[in-house]
């Protein structure tokens, strides 16, 4: 029997989900390595504490009716809910809740195994949106977009713009073959061999055949992919005259980039006692991520309010998303002055009824009073805020205070305690994607670098922290692309002249 307790035990311990004990009160009597890596608590300072503790503060409800429920001896399983880590990250978890009865049929308490889906939510919803997206530009991109089978050539797919350009109807398209809609193609024969055994990537300009026998010089791009053990052949055919539909596509996006960059503050305000310095890096030509500043008037003189936010996922989509929330957000403060609840309520109520459903924005808020050199804020879901107290020479992290706007509707943003800085103190507020930024191997740069630069570099002015630390970050990168944008805000605390 001991054998086999000891060989359950390590069975326990060796699991990556997160497997813990529950008292029939709701306190933690056991937590294994799996919840030590999911949540990171060691089970020296959660044993004993209320498993509340790891849900949001708003969900205690949620923790009553799932203990009602195992009171009654039903088992609940794959069970979705969120769930914090010790250090304030928000988690998207999978629960499965059984009732532990002893020999009497008596509740003893309940084990609870966890599941972290965080990344594979963000998988399926990053998927999800992908089919969305190409599926829409599958159907109503102005190129014709042809589908063949790469082995004999037949067509299988195409898009209404290729029904128009070659001037056939559905039924009749559908007969034809590679070397129909295009018979001079150099090498077809050959490219559709290739095609089962490795990528192609080509770009051809040849003579296409319409229905009445026309021709046009066409400019064909052609890939391939593997659907249900079949290679396909994807084609994109564009007459050539509409290489200036591109040109101007191109010239678009980069107005778009400069309209978006004008959102943005051109440089830091300068306000007595204090040394600012931002700055915002797209991963693509326009992205998610916001910073801004903000003049609030009251008492014998304005407060300093600055905002970092990051909106989920990037591209234009994003960009839109923040360029609205921007618009949100300084009405919220003409309107709201210094009562951050209310700011953050109003956030959420907007971005709730206007952003699509997989949408949300993470949002930093602080409120600097001069007089007393105090920090009022309050956090959705964005952190870690670190804040280097030069007295001491240690950095804390201002940890999120609730979800992230648009995400629970009913989201209240209590305040968190104001933070009295002092001379020599330094915050400092970025997005994910720069202690996210992976280097070529796959490793990222983490937190633990950036609080080792911000104590190294904490005698610097503003603007030679920020730009140390984002060298650092590019640095380790090694020439691999950014994944996500990155935004980093740096104010530090000086004497008044200086």
């Amino acid at each position: 029997m001991g054998a086999e307790l000891a060989y359950l035990a390590a069975i326990v311990e060796s699991s990556d989900d997160a497997i813990i004990g529950i008292t029939p009160d709701g306190r933690i009597a056991s937590w294994n390595n799996g919840a030590k890596n999911i949540y990171g608590y060691n089970a020296a300072e959660i044993l004993g504490r209320p498993v509340a503790i790891l849900a949001l503060p708003e969900r205690q409800d949620e923790i009553n009716s799932l203990q009602m429920r195992l009171r009654h001896g039903e088992r609940i399983n794959h069970f979705q809910t969120l769930h914090l880590t010790k250090s304030g990250r928000t988690l998207i978890i999978s629960l499965s809740v059984s009732p532990v009865i002893d020999n009497a049929g008596r509740l003893i308490g309940s084990s609870l195994i966890s599941r972290d889906i965080t990344e594979r939510r963000q998988i399926e919803e990053s998927l999800r949106e992908t089919e969305v997206k190409y599926r829409s530009i599958f159907t109503s991109e102005t190129d014709a977009i042809l589908l063949f089978d790469a082995t004999s050539g037949r067509l299988l797919d195409f898009n209404d713009a290729a029904l128009k350009l070659y001037g056939y109807e559905r039924d009749a398209f559908l007969l034809l073959s590679l070397k129909d809609i295009c018979p001079g193609l150099k090498n077809a024969e050959a490219m559709r061999g290739q095609s089962l055994h490795e990528p192609v990537n080509s770009t051809s300009t040849e003579l296409h055949r319409r229905r009445d026998g026309s021709t046009f010089t066409a400019e064909m791009s052609t890939s391939h992919f593997v659907s249900q053990h079949h290679s396909v052949l994807v084609g994109i055919v564009r007459d050539v005259t509409e290489r200036v539909r591109g040109q101007q596509l191109l010239q678009s996006l980069a107005i778009a980039k400069g309209i978006q960059q004008h959102l943005l503050p051109q440089q830091a305000p300068v306000f007595p006692g204090l040394d600012i310095y931002a700055r915002s890096i797209s991963c693509e030509e326009i992205g998610g991520d916001y910073y801004d500043f903000f003049s609030v008037p009251g008492g014998h003189e304005p407060w300093l309010g600055f905002a970092v936010g990051d909106v989920s996922g990037h591209g234009i989509g994003s960009a839109l998303l923040m360029a609205m929330a921007k618009g949100m957000l300084h009405s919220e403060v003409e309107s709201c002055g210094r009562d951050l609840e209310k700011i953050f309520v109003g956030m959420n109520q907007h971005l709730t009824e206007t952003a699509e459903d997989s949408s949300f924005m993470t949002l930093f808020f602080g409120l600097y009073d001069p007089s007393k050199r105090t920090l009022h804020w309050s956090s959705a879901g964005h952190g870690p805020v670190f804040w280097y107290r030069s007295c001491q020479g240690i950095i804390h992290e201002l940890l999120p205070t609730a979800a992230p706007l648009s995400v629970v509707a009913s989201e209240t943003f209590a305040l968190a305690k104001p933070v009295n800085l002092e001379t020599g103190d330094i915050l400092l507020l970025g997005t994910d994607g720069i202690w996210e930024a992976r280097n070529p191997l796959g490793e990222m740069f983490k937190t633990n670098r950036l609080r080792q630069l911000v104590a190294t570099l904490a005698q610097k002015n503003a603007r030679l922290i920020h730009d140390t630390i984002m060298a650092k970050v590019f640095d380790f990168m090694s020439g691999a692309q950014p994944m996500d944008d990155m935004t980093l805000m740096v104010i530090k605390v000086v004497n008044e002249g200086d």
